[in-house]
C-alpha cells in the first residue's frame, strides 16, 4: 500500500474502488474519505467490511479511529506511519489558521455572502449595452469601492461599544466584555467590505491610562488620508444609559473629541445613549413589544436633552443626541433584542459623506430581529428613508445617465434594504 511507504500523497480521483483503497491511499486519506462517508460508498459490495464500519465509534482520536478503520478494511496499521501523517496534517492546518488570523489590531470580515456591489457587478455585465457603457458603469462602481468609510468609536469602559458592533454589522469581531475589567486596552481596527470601524479604549480606568488613550485618540482624529482629508469620517461616542455619571464622559467629547474635529464638527460627531431599556433600573420597559414605556420614554427624552445643553454650553457645538439599545452577545448565548438600531443607523448614514455610503451600508446586519424595534412605529420613517437614499445614492454614483435599462436594478437595490430593515405594516 501506499500508505506504507512513507508517502504522503492526496488523490483528487473523484471516482475510487476498494482495490484502490487497498493499493494507493494513506491513512489520512482514508480517514476523511470514512468522515465524509464515501468509504461507506465504495464497501457496500462487501458485507462484512461494511457492517464493520458501521460499528466503529465516530468519537474516538483520529489515531484510534484510523487503527479501528484498518482492523474494519482489514489492511496492515502502521502506528508510527499514521501519527506521522496525522501530524504533518495539524502542522498544514495550524499553518493555515496562522495565515489567516488577523493580528490584535486587525480583524477582517469572513462574512462569505455576497454583498450588494458584487451582484451589482454582475448586474452590469448581464445588461445588454454597449461595452464602452458597461466599462463606464464598472468604473463608477470601482471607484465607490475605493471610498472607504472610516467610524472611530468611542465611550466609557462598559458602555457597550463592542456589542453595537455586533449588532450594526453582526461581524462577531468585537468581543463583548462581561467582566469588570476594560476588555479593549488599545484601539483596534476592524476591517469590513469597504468600512473600517476604529474600537477606542474606554475612559474610566485611571488618571494615567486616560491620558494615555486621549492622546491616542487625538492622534487618530488628526491622522489624513492620501488625499490630505480627515481619515475619521465620523466619531461615534457612545454614553451608558444605565448611569446618571456622565462626567468621564463628557471629558471625553468636550476635551478631547470635539476641540480635536476640525471644521464642520456638528456633522462629524454623533452620541449616542446605549443601554435605553435599564436607564431606570430595568422599571417601565415593556419587555413583550421591546419598547420604553411612556415614564420610561419621558425619561430618555429628558436625558437627551440634557446631553445636548451639556455638551453646547462646554463647547458651543450642538449635537442630536439619539437612545437605543443595542442588545448584547455572550459566549454562547443568543443576541438579545436591540431597539432603535434603525434610528442609529439612519442618523450614522445620514453624516457619512454621500460617496461613502454604499461601503457602509452594504456592511449592514441582515438579520431581520436586529431591525424590529424603533421609535418611528408604523411609519417607518428610518426604514423608507434608507431605502430611499441608498437608491438615489446608487443612481448618482453608478448608474447616472444609464436611463431605463438600469431602473430596475435601481430599485433592486432599495428593496433590498426594506427586506433587510423590515416594512412593519
Amino acid at each position: 500500500m501506499a500508505m506504507l511507504n512513507g508517502e504522503l500523497r492526496l488523490n483528487k480521483k473523484a471516482i475510487f474502488t476498494f482495490e484502490d483503497i487497498q493499493k494507493n491511499y494513506s491513512y489520512l486519506e482514508i480517514l476523511r474519505y470514512f468522515k465524509n462517508r464515501r468509504l461507506f460508498t465504495v464497501c457496500k459490495r462487501n458485507r462484512e467490511i461494511y457492517e464493520n464500519l458501521q460499528e466503529i465509534n465516530t468519537n474516538l482520536s483520529d489515531l484510534e479511529l484510523s487503527r479501528q478503520i484498518a482492523n474494519a478494511l482489514k489492511i496492515d496499521f502502521n502506528e508510527d506511519l499514521c501519527k506521522k501523517e496525522l501530524s504533518i496534517e495539524e502542522e498544514e492546518n495550524n499553518y493555515k489558521t496562522e495565515k489567516k488570523q488577523p493580528s490584535i489590531f486587525f480583524v477582517q470580515n469572513e462574512n462569505k455572502e455576497k454583498k450588494f456591489l458584487e451582484t451589482m457587478a454582475e448586474d452590469i455585465q448581464s445588461l445588454e449595452l454597449p461595452e464602452i457603457e458597461k466599462n463606464r458603469l464598472m468604473k463608477n462602481l470601482l471607484k465607490v469601492k475605493e471610498q472607504k468609510v472610516n467610524i472611530l468609536i468611542t465611550g466609557s469602559t462598559g458602555c457597550g461599544k463592542s456589542s453595537t458592533i455586533n449588532a450594526l454589522f453582526d461581524t462577531e469581531v468585537a468581543k463583548v466584555g462581561v467582566g469588570v475589567d476594560p476588555e479593549t486596552m488599545e484601539i483596534k481596527k476592524y476591517e469590513l467590505d469597504g468600512l473600517i470601524l476604529w474600537d477606542s479604549p474606554g475612559l474610566g480606568d485611571g488618571k494615567e491610562a486616560d491620558k494615555r488613550h486621549s492622546k491616542n485618540i487625538i492622534n487618530k482624529l488628526k491622522e489624513v488620508d492620501a488625499t490630505g482629508k480627515c481619515l475619521i469620517d465620523l466619531v461615534l461616542v457612545i454614553l451608558d444609559g444605565s448611569t446618571r455619571d456622565l462626567g468621564t464622559s463628557y471629558d471625553l467629547i468636550n476635551t478631547v473629541i470635539i476641540p480635536n474635529l476640525g471644521n464642520n464638527k456638528e456633522n462629524r460627531i454623533l452620541v449616542a445613549i446605549n443601554q435605553a431599556d435599564v436607564a431606570m433600573k430595568g422599571r417601565y420597559w415593556d419587555e413583550e413589544n421591546n419598547c420604553p414605556e411612556p415614564e420610561l420614554t419621558e425619561f430618555l427624552e429628558n436625558k437627551v436633552i440634557s446631553v445636548k445643553n451639556r455638551i453646547k454650553d462646554a463647547t458651543g457645538v450642538e449635537v442630536t443626541p439619539i437612545y437605543y439599545t443595542a442588545g448584547y452577545k455572550e459566549k454562547g448565548k443568543t443576541q438579545c433584542k436591540p431597539y432603535n438600531l434603525t434610528k442609529l443607523l439612519y442618523y450614522i448614514i445620514n453624516y457619512i459623506p454621500e460617496k461613502k455610503m454604499l461601503n457602509l451600508v452594504q456592511n449592514i446586519n441582515v438579520k431581520r430581529e436586529s431591525w424590529m424595534h424603533d421609535d418611528s412605529g408604523k411609519n417607518n420613517t428610518y426604514v423608507k428613508t434608507i431605502a430611499k437614499k441608498t437608491e438615489e445614492t446608487v443612481k448618482k454614483t453608478i448608474w447616472n445617465k444609464i436611463g431605463e435599462k438600469g431602473k430596475e436594478l435601481v430599485k433592486k437595490v432599495g428593496n433590498f434594504f426594506k427586506k433587510i430593515l423590515i416594512i412593519r405594516n
